[in-house]
Formats: structure tokens, sequence, C-alpha cells
């Protein structure tokens, strides 16, 4: 908002080709006249009087509080301050600037291959021409913002040129997916402009059992389909067995490999490779033939009865070795035995000659003893001997003694 003392108005911004309107209004209007001059103060209008021959500006409204004037088919040459006057003592002006907005042309659209190999590099270009202000650009790549980097260049007539140029690296991925080149500008909305990529790359492959359902038997056949997907379509498909020969009998058609009356000599890894203009690629097939259900019951029974047998062996290695231990146990229990008979063999031995031994000494005690009772003996019969010796030899002195007695009795009686 641009106001004077009591004097009101606005800037203007208008798109090309289209109508502003310049809004005078005056705050506590004592009947002093409004006018609106262009910018070379001519007199657009004077209260509700138009001086100026320019059809384009017309009459909004007129009253004491404003005066209100369109101006249709804006042009560039319309562009300035406008001038909004009260006569007054001094007279009051405001001041309204219109601004011209020009929308940029269509956006130009350029990449710099048409078709790009997955992998590699590709830019594209958008240029907004003929725009003020100068316009924004952003991209977008499906629903990813991206950024590119801009350049801004002003003509000769205030007008802006905007280039952006977009450098992404592709992948098949992206194959189809639009680039859209946004131009954002105060003058213009939902303005853009897009292309599809077209993105090549090196093909998809996958090998697809058409037969058996379930697992590959001897006898039975195989057949095989290399399904292989690219841009451009693969121009070439190829089967071949990894570190062999492919069986001399195997049948090869485009892309569809068959192989009857298997049996285990095919066994191995089979091999797809598809191959376009990008580069080739491969999937593995894996073959192992089974023995036929009858076989493989034969081959089970004879399994089962070689377990059988093996575990008999076992059971009779199993009971030599028991027989084996039981023999080494009871060897070592009668030697045990023998030690314990020797020992208490030795240890009767030993006691018998401690007995024997014992008795000796016994009977030499015994011995001892009847010597000493012998000499005993001797000494008592001695001394007896000499007791009844001493006795006769008392006996007979007493005797003697008795006799010489007698004898002088007898003389003395005579003598008497």
């Amino acid at each position: 908002m641009v106001q004077g003392q009591n004097l009101v108005t606005d800037n203007v911004s208008v798109v090309e080709g289209e109508t502003a309107t310049i809004s005078c209004r005056v705050k506590n209007n004592d009947d002093s006249v409004i006018q609106l001059l262009n910018p070379n103060r001519q007199t657009i209008y004077f209260r509700d009087v138009r001086p100026l021959k320019d059809s384009r500006f017309q009459l909004v409204n007129f009253s004491d509080n404003e005066l209100r004037v369109s101006l249709s088919n804006v042009s560039l040459s319309d562009e300035g301050r406008y001038v909004c006057q009260l006569y007054t003592d001094p007279p009051q002006e405001a001041y309204a600037d219109i601004t011209v907005l020009v929308p940029p042309g269509s956006p130009i659209l350029e990449s710099r291959e048409e078709v790009v190999s997955e992998g590699n590099d590709t830019e594209i270009s958008c240029t907004a021409i003929g725009s003020k202000p100068p316009a924004t650009i952003t991209w977008m790549k499906g629903d990813q913002e991206l950024q590119g980097e801009s350049t801004v260049e002003e003509t000769y007539d205030r007008m802006y040129t905007v280039t952006s140029r977009l450098t992404l690296t592709v992948s098949k991925e992206d194959d189809g997916v639009p680039v859209i080149c946004v131009i954002n500008h105060p003058a213009v909305k939902d303005f853009q402009a897009q292309k599809y990529l077209e993105v090549q790359y090196k093909p998809e492959v996958k090998i697809v059992v058409g037969y058996p359902d379930g697992l590959t038997r001897e006898g039975e056949n195989l057949e095989l389909t290399c399904k292989a997907k690219g841009k451009p379509q693969p121009h070439r498909i190829n089967w071949l067995k990894v570190d062999d020969d492919v069986p001399s009998h195997a049948v090869i058609t485009g892309s569809d490999l068959f192989i009857e009356n298997l049996n285990k000599s095919y066994n191995g890894t089979y091999r797809c490779v598809a191959s376009n203009l990008v580069g080739e690629a491969f999937d593995d097939y894996i073959l192992y033939v089974y023995e036929q259900q009858w076989e493989r019951e034969e081959e089970e029974d004879k399994e089962v009865e070689e377990d059988e047998e093996e575990l008999e062996k076992e059971d009779e290695e199993e009971e030599v070795e028991e027989d084996e231990e039981e023999d080494l146990e009871v060897e070592e229990d009668e030697e045990e035995e023998l030690e314990v008979e020797e020992e208490e063999e030795d240890k009767e031995v030993e006691g018998e000659k401690e007995e024997e031994e014992l008795e000796v000494e016994e009977d030499e005690e015994e011995e001892l003893e009847d010597e000493e009772e012998g000499e005993e003996e001797e000494l008592e019969d001695e001394e007896e001997d000499e007791e009844e010796e001493l006795e006769v030899q008392i006996q007979r002195h007493m005797r003697e003694d008795r006799g010489a007695g007698g004898r002088g009795g007898g003389g003395e009686g005579g003598r008497g």
C-alpha cells in the first residue's frame, strides 16, 4: 500500500494481455478533486472524465472517496509508476507501480541422445524463452525431484531466457519413466514438458522346466525352455553344458532344449546364454538324474541288507570281544586266585616253618628244663645220698658210742 497524507493506492502486478486495476482512495475527503496520471504525468482521469484518448482505460468507480480505473490488454509499454493526485493546498500524491508479467513460451525439451544403454549417462535440457521475470526450472523423474544446472540470459527487450540441464545415469528400471521439466513463473501455473526415457538393457534370462514336473529319473525325458527378455530383444540364444559337451542326441530348437531317455551320465549344469546389442546374460539349470523307483527300492533293500549284515557283523565282533574280555577276566581271576593261593601257601610254609622253629625252641626249652630237672634230681639224689650217708655215719657213731658205754659198765661191776 502506497499513501500520501489522506491519499492511498496499491502497487499492481498484471500478466501481459490481462487487465490491471488502479484504485486511488481518499480518507476524510473535503470535496477535493481526485485525478489519475500515467508515468508520463498525462491525465488519464480527472474526476470521472477521461481526457486521454486511450480507450483501454475505463472508469470502474468514482465517488468522493475513490477513483478506480481499469487498464485492459496490458502490454510491457504500460509498465511504470502511475500517480494518484488530490487537489489540496498543497496537492497530495500517491504512487502505484504497475509491473507487467510476461509468461515464457512453451518449454523446449531436448536430449543428447534418444536411446541410452543402461549404466550410461544422458543429458536433457529444458529452455523457457521470453519471460519476465526469469522463470525457474525444476525436474521430476517419476515421483523423484531432481536438481538441474540453470543459466539465465537477458535479451534486449528486458526479457529473459532460462535453460536448465539435467544429467543422470540410467538403469533398465528407468525405461519408459517420464522425465518432466517444470516451469515456475508467477504468470503461469502447471507449465511443463516431459519426455519418456528409452533405455536399452541386456537380456534377463530364466530357464523354465517344461517336463518333468517332479524329479528327473532315469529313462525319462527332459524339456527346458529359455525365457529371455531385453531391449532390444535378444537376437541370439545358445545352450551349452558347463565344463562338458551337450549330449549328442540332445535336440535344441530355438530357445528349447530336449533330452530323451535320461541317465546319470547327463548330470551337470546346463546354461542358456542370451545376447543383444547391449550385452549378454545367462541362467543355469542343474540336472541330477535319479534312479527309477523300483531300482531305488532294490537299492534301498540292498542297503538295508548291507546295514543288517553290518549290524550282525558288529554284533558278532562285539560278542567275540565280550568273550575275549570274559576269558581275559577269567584268566586274570585265575591268576589272582593262583597268586592268592601261592601267597597263602607261602604263608602256610612260613607258618609251618615258624611252628617248627617254635617247636624246636620248645623242645630245646623242654630239653633244657629236663636237663635242669635232671641236674636238680641228681643234686637232690646227691644231697639225699649225702644225707643218708651222714645219717649212716651218725647212726654208726651212735652205735659206736653205745657200744663203748656198755663195755665200760661191766668192768666196773666186776670190779665191785
